[in-house]
């Protein structure tokens, strides 16, 4: 019983894994839907196609942005607003090599020891700001900046 309980968890998280942004858009959507359903026609279309604009609402732009990965304060003599910050991976291949020990024996049946260069891949991964949003006090989009790709 407990090993088909785990089989079961362990198949939803890979195939959760594998999820597009669309997807998972769509599955927020969906758990969300009275109020998407409030949305007008025109900025539900939006919110599906993953597209935000000025005047939209924090619900509007959680549904099809998600949740930001950072939120700031910003204080000015205007006032007080909310930037959310959303992030993106960047993967930064490389090559790299390193001295490794071999133990071996030797003719005699002695063991000996060498170096050998072994070259290895790496991968290092990097979060980049993609976009900004800014947030009046009352939660309504007054700018939207996205990185230039």
């Amino acid at each position: 019983m407990y090993g088909r309980w785990l089989s079961a968890c362990l198949a939803l998280l890979l195939l959760s894994g594998c999820m597009s942004v669309q997807e998972i858009r769509d599955q927020r959507i969906a758990r969300n839907a009275p109020l998407f359903d409030g949305f007008p026609a025109n900025v539900q279309q939006m919110v599906r196609d993953g597209v935000i604009d000025v005047g939209f609402t924090r619900d509007m732009v959680r549904l099809a942005w998600g949740e930001p990965h950072e939120v700031f304060t910003r204080a000015s003599e205007a006032g007080t607003t909310n930037i959310w910050y959303y992030l993106r991976p960047r993967v930064r291949s490389g090559s790299d090599f390193m001295l490794t020990p071999i133990y071996y024996l030797d003719s005699a049946g002695n063991a000996r020891l060498t170096l050998r260069s072994v070259w290895y891949d790496r991968d290092s991964v990097e979060y980049y700001t993609a976009a900004r949003v800014e947030f009046s006090g009352s939660g309504i989009v007054l700018a939207i900046e996205r990185l230039r790709e």
